[in-house]
């Protein structure tokens, strides 16, 4: 497939690959990609930990509430991060510190509100679901 769109897109024949700025891109990459793999054998090895530590009816207790407070992780990023991070990219190589801190205090403040939002619900109604 990549050789299909190398041949039906002539300017990429005559444009030089910046072989500089991808081993930079590669560099940043890795810095993320061992973070997140770190990540995710925190949230794994924790979930061995109970089963080691306790029976199978406290595991699946552990990993039924973890999944609902993890959720909180999955919404930030994607109603707060992923729309802010390249803004405050921007903002910081453009050497804007007021912009940069007011942005920093938006992401803290959304943070906060739908942290506080998510345990108001999941305390309103995680009772009426498992019927605790």
């Amino acid at each position: 497939g990549t050789i299909i769109i190398y041949r039906s897109i002539p300017i990429w024949k005559f444009t030089l690959i910046d072989w500089d700025w991808i081993k930079k891109g590669y560099k940043v990459s890795v810095v993320f990609l061992v973070s997140t793999i770190c990540f995710k054998v925190l949230v794994t090895a924790d979930r061995y930990i109970v089963e080691i530590l306790n029976n199978s009816d406290i595991l699946g207790a552990y990993v039924l509430f973890a999944g609902i407070g993890m959720s909180i992780l999955i919404i930030l990023e994607s109603a707060i991060h992923s729309f802010k991070y390249p803004e405050l990219v921007a903002t910081y190589k453009d050497h804007n510190l007021k912009k940069f801190k007011n942005i920093i205090k938006e992401m803290l403040m959304a943070t906060l509100f739908l942290c506080i939002l998510w345990v108001l619900i999941a305390a309103l109604f995680t009772p009426m679901i498992f019927d605790i």
